[in-house]
């Protein structure tokens, strides 16, 4: 009786074995990324939004020649994400970053120039909120620290006022104007940000 020969199966190379290894390494590690996208994603991505509005907010300059105030992309999208729902639906009329005397940045929001009802010593009066952010990190949120409204007066009962854009000042960190038409004259309010993280508005005399 003839034995025949049993044929083994070639033995696997080295380097072959190296390249399973690595497929099922990479196999895992696609399946953990998918199950930590899963779970921190989301949240990620929209810390990313957060970050890139803010960003834009804090560097907004409005044209000097603009002669109408309106909302501020940047500061709706920050708002929504910061501070939900979101801002006031009111004209902004400066948003840029301010400093205090510390140097510590923060995001400063002037919005509103809604006529009040109720006239001032000199007519009417102008309603304004100025709102104040501590700016959020990679791993900090944005912390509002101060959102307070003023009345200004706006001058001898007029038929309606008109804002100019607010202007960041180059060599005060911490002051800004903003400009409106009103009566046929133009104005000046004057503001600052405080070291402790509120705004005064004053109309310049």
């Amino acid at each position: 009786m003839e034995v025949q020969p049993i044929n083994y199966a070639p033995a696997v190379a080295f380097h072959q074995q190296r390249r399973v290894q690595r497929l099922v390494a990479a196999a895992l590690v696609v399946v953990a990324c998918a199950a930590f996208g899963a779970r921190c994603g989301p949240a990620a991505w929209s810390r990313v939004k957060l970050l890139y509005w803010q960003g834009r907010a804090m560097r907004y300059t409005a044209p000097t020649d603009q002669k109408e105030c309106v909302s501020v992309a940047a500061w709706l999208r920050f708002g929504e994400l910061a501070a939900p729902p979101g801002p006031r639906e009111q004209p902004v009329l400066f948003l840029h970053e301010r400093f205090n005397s510390r140097g510590e940045s923060r995001l400063v929001a002037v919005e509103g120039g809604r006529v009040n009802s109720t006239a001032g010593a000199n007519g009417q009066a102008l309603t304004v909120w100025a709102t104040v952010f501590q700016p959020g990190g990679v791993f900090s949120s944005p912390v509002e620290l101060s959102s307070k409204s003023s009345a200004l007066e706006a001058g001898e009962s007029p038929p309606g006022v008109r804002w100019v854009a607010g202007q960041p000042d180059q060599l005060d960190g911490s002051h800004f104007t903003i400009c409106y038409e009103c009566g046929g004259k133009q104005h000046v309010i004057d503001g600052w940000l405080h070291d402790n993280d509120t705004v005064t508005l004053e109309p310049r005399r």
